[in-house]
């Protein structure tokens, strides 16, 4: 029911965590069992809810979602992560943009985080929430980011490479030269990055 949702334009299925990363992620985890975690971009709630089924029952979740998307999550995530017993340790946080909530979050609260997943589908802010994830996670936490390759976007030349796929194209050089991670890009799901906070 998560990828079966009828999008409005601009927004496509492709915007939702896939299937594959959601599992990879979880599989990742399941070798961490991360107390705090942080989704970057909910929609409908498929990567919240399997990043939660793997968090510490103790531990909490932090999802962030932009306040004209959150609906979706309220529609159709809640019911599932209420059947699977996981809603006690989610906090949805939804009254203003990924970029401010995320932006306050690493002023605060530096070094707070076991796990993050990046999936914010506003991917002119790709650059920065990566910067604001590496301050968020612990030494040894581990980066999840999707669709690092923009469907192929990232490589089309300088005269037809649009604004979005320029950012995502500048975090990938960034994640690369970083000193501070160490990381792998996987070809599948649209580019998928596996960053470990040295």
């Amino acid at each position: 029911e998560t990828q079966a949702v009828q999008l409005p334009p601009p927004l496509v299925w492709k915007e939702s965590a896939t299937p594959e990363v959601v599992q990879l992620t979880m599989n990742l985890m399941s070798l961490y069992r991360p107390n705090r975690s942080l989704v970057i971009g909910v929609f409908t709630g498929l990567a919240l809810i399997g990043v939660s089924s793997v968090t510490d029952p103790r531990g909490i979740v932090v999802g962030l979602e932009y306040p004209d998307l959150v609906h979706y999550w309220e529609k159709i995530g809640i019911k599932h992560a209420q059947r699977a017993g996981i809603m006690n340790r989610i906090q949805i946080r939804s009254v203003e943009g990924i970029e401010r909530s995320l932006q306050k979050l690493a002023a605060y609260e530096p070094n707070a985080f076991d796990f993050i997943l990046l999936d914010d589908v506003k991917k002119s802010n790709y650059l920065d929430d990566y910067e604001h994830s590496v301050r968020l996670l612990r030494n040894g936490g581990l980066l999840i980011i999707t669709d690092a390759l923009f469907n192929g976007a990232v490589l089309d030349g300088p005269d037809h490479i649009s604004p979005d796929a320029k950012v995502v194209q500048a975090m990938n050089s960034r994640i690369k030269s970083d000193p501070r991670v160490t990381s792998s890009l996987l070809p599948f799901a649209g580019g998928t990055w596996v960053i470990v906070r040295k």
